[in-house]
């Protein structure tokens, strides 16, 4: 029989102690991770899972180009074509019930669709991954009501314009050419001025 010794066992478990410095890493890599995600927060965005190919340089890269066509159905069960809206000045918006800065959007939108009327500038928000009910509900709490909702349960549109963090509102002229992206909240006052900037004549 091998007796174990003391010490050596003592000296054996002190080696698998992970070494300081690896402990420091794991905390600078930590503290770095939260930084980045409140910075996100503070720029009026919620953070939104990402992969390789969903990133901003390639959204910003779509500026100037055809806005992807899609069909959906909107909140009330009609057909929803972005097509349908050529012609008109649209705000494509992605945003989803969850997010704070997307709620504090939705009455100013409100708002600007009263005073642009059946043929001014539209805003088409389009619902991230939630079902009808969720969306329903929220916005009787909130009293919002005049905002045409498109359904993108499956995250298919989101996907087709690369969104990567909520909420994010694309500027489409009369001709269906993306002029703008809004990363973050979108204020009244940022509408007007994509009105005055890309309004057909």
């Amino acid at each position: 029989m091998v007796n174990e010794n003391p010490l050596q066992s003592e000296q054996s478990t002190t080696n698998n102690r992970p070494p300081f410095w690896q402990l420091g890493i794991v905390f600078v890599v930590v503290a770095a991770i939260t930084f980045a995600v409140m910075a996100l927060w503070a720029n009026g965005q919620s953070p939104q899972p990402q992969d390789a190919t969903s990133s901003p340089a390639r959204a910003v890269s779509a500026i100037n180009s055809p806005a992807p066509d899609f069909e959906s159905v909107f909140l009330n069960g009609d057909v929803a074509r972005l097509s349908d809206f050529r012609g008109r000045l649209v705000f494509l918006n992605f945003w989803a019930t969850w997010c704070t800065p997307c709620r504090r959007e939705l009455p100013a939108f409100e708002e600007f669709m009263t005073e642009q009327g059946e043929n001014g500038a539209i805003i088409l928000a389009v619902n991230v991954e939630e079902s009808p009910e969720v969306i329903t509900m929220f916005f009787e709490n909130i009293g919002v009501e005049n905002i045409p909702v498109i359904l993108d349960e499956t995250g298919d549109i989101s996907d087709l314009y690369t969104v990567f963090n909520l909420p994010v509102t694309y500027v489409i002229d009369a001709e269906g050419v993306i002029r703008g992206i809004k990363l973050g909240e979108t204020k009244i006052t940022d509408l007007y001025d994509y009105v005055d900037q890309f309004s057909a004549d």
